[in-house]
């Protein structure tokens, strides 16, 4: 894996490490939810979150292998949808190899699954017809807005 840089929050002073130096944009402490700007020399806060602690089952920095190709976790997203009513919430790992790229490993209610990126993306929002990527079809469900409760580690984007 490649060479991480460690440092200390400034809003907090918590020992935070980046591991996808080239790659991040934006570095979040779970210690106190400041979202900092990874590219910034002086790590200008972004953004807070006052969501309490959450421990991440997969803890960031956690090693492990998925069909032969070895990956760290360098984030965690806590997200949730409203739909008719009710909050559904799952959690989000950012998982990075420097060879491979990102993935992400998602898990809801004990239900695992990896993912990639779709590179060329299928774009634009999906209307209530069917979008074929890649040779395959696949029909619009349903369209939710995710928000982010909880965020930790480091990210390719400014976590919103």
């Amino acid at each position: 894996m490649a060479e991480a840089k460690n440092f200390a929050c400034p809003s907090c002073a918590a020992s935070l490490t980046i591991r996808a130096l080239e790659h991040t944009v934006a570095v979040a402490c779970g210690h106190c939810g400041s979202v900092l700007d990874a590219k910034d020399p002086n790590l200008r806060v972004l953004s807070q979150y006052r969501e309490r602690f959450i421990q991440p089952q997969i803890p960031l920095g956690t090693r492990g292998t998925f069909l032969a190709t070895a990956y760290e976790a360098v984030g965690f997203l806590r997200r949730k949808v409203t739909v008719e009513g009710m909050d559904y919430s799952w959690s989000e790992y950012l998982l990075f190899n420097p060879f491979k790229g990102f993935r992400w490993l998602m898990e809801y209610h004990g239900h695992w699954t990896l993912l990639r990126t779709a590179t060329p993306s299928p774009g634009g929002i999906l209307s209530p017809v069917s979008k074929t990527f890649e040779g395959q079809t696949f029909k619009h469900f349903q369209t939710a807005r995710a928000q982010v409760t909880y965020v930790a580690g480091e990210f390719t984007w400014q976590v919103k």
